[in-house]
């Protein structure tokens, strides 16, 4: 029996496990811990590889395997700069095959292999995530959107669903910079973007497009992306935004909302996305000329 726990308390590994739509749940054999409690009581006394005498109950944290009795166990520490980040554990019904004693420099040599391999697996994938993400508001970049529509429209063309663009802007954005400071901006940015990924759905692709105006791919026809920009932009005006002075900002967004359903089909790629953003943006232009603070659908 063999299983692999990982310290994972911030999430970094089920993120990366969600990213390859790897099902946890259905694993027993991975263990994920949120704190390093478990294994530092496991390894109280060092990273020293555990061998020995053991039951079902000795580790069960480890070994979820209820139909196997666990006669001897060896839990080897992952150790990677000093630090602990998991375990190697095997466990066997045969009681002699675990002993203390038993030379263990094939078990460590491996720890250090799988220690170094999940280093480098966590260290590539915030290298990949780090190129699609806004450093600012740690929301997806136009990089990543600007792909993600891309595969949506080719999609589309091969009879996918109709979907929906939107475009949102920060109403008089200029004021908080010129009456505040660009810190005061970035909060706002920041807490902007986190208002509109409240409960945002998974399907949905938000990012930052540029400076105070984000985009919105929303995988469902005109009406309904209406519907949602429009509570989208009633939960932004209802927000207050308190400073750490006690300084209170409330701001509000324009939409700007545009669907695939009127488009022609035989047009390119390049040409259904140049339509979706370029009317999208000029829906968001006569809401900001009507008032702000409004969504606006584009209507040839």
């Amino acid at each position: 029996i063999t299983s692999l726990a990982i310290i994972d308390a911030e999430h970094k590994y089920r993120e990366i496990l969600s990213e390859e739509n790897f099902n946890i749940e259905s694993h027993q054999e991975l263990v994920l811990f949120d704190n390093s409690l478990p294994l530092d009581t496991i390894f109280a006394n060092g990273y020293n590889t555990i061998l020995g005498p053991s039951t079902n109950n000795t580790y069960s944290e480890l070994f979820q395997v209820k139909s196997i009795e666990i006669r001897s166990a060896a839990i080897i520490p992952l150790v990677r700069h000093g630090k602990l980040i998991g375990s190697l554990n095997l466990a066997s019904t045969d009681k002699s095959r675990f002993e203390i004693g038993n030379a263990s420099d094939f078990l460590n040599h491996l720890s250090e292999i799988i220690s170094i391999c999940l280093e480098n697996i966590a260290l590539y994938k915030k290298s990949q995530r780090d190129s699609v993400t806004d450093s600012l508001t740690g929301v997806k970049n136009r990089r990543f959107f600007d792909k993600t529509l891309t595969k949506k429209v080719d999609e589309l063309l091969k009879g996918a669903e109709n979907f929906s663009i939107a475009l949102i802007d920060i109403d008089k954005f200029k004021l908080v910079n010129d009456n505040y400071d660009h810190d005061i901006g970035d909060i706002v940015l920041k807490t902007l973007a986190s208002t509109i990924k409240l409960d945002l759905p998974i399907n949905y692709c938000f990012s930052r497009y540029g400076g105070e105006e984000f985009a919105l791919l929303i995988p469902c026809n005109i009406s309904q992306a209406f519907n949602y920009c429009e509570k989208l932009r009633e939960r932004v005006s209802s927000n207050i935004i308190t400073l750490d002075n006690g300084t209170k900002i409330k701001v509000t967004v324009s939409i700007g909302v545009y669907s695939t359903e009127t488009i022609s089909k035989n047009l390119s790629i390049e040409r259904i996305e140049e339509a979706l953003i370029t009317n999208s943006d000029k829906a968001l232009y006569e809401a900001k000329n009507n008032g702000r603070n409004q969504v606006v659908e584009f209507r040839q």
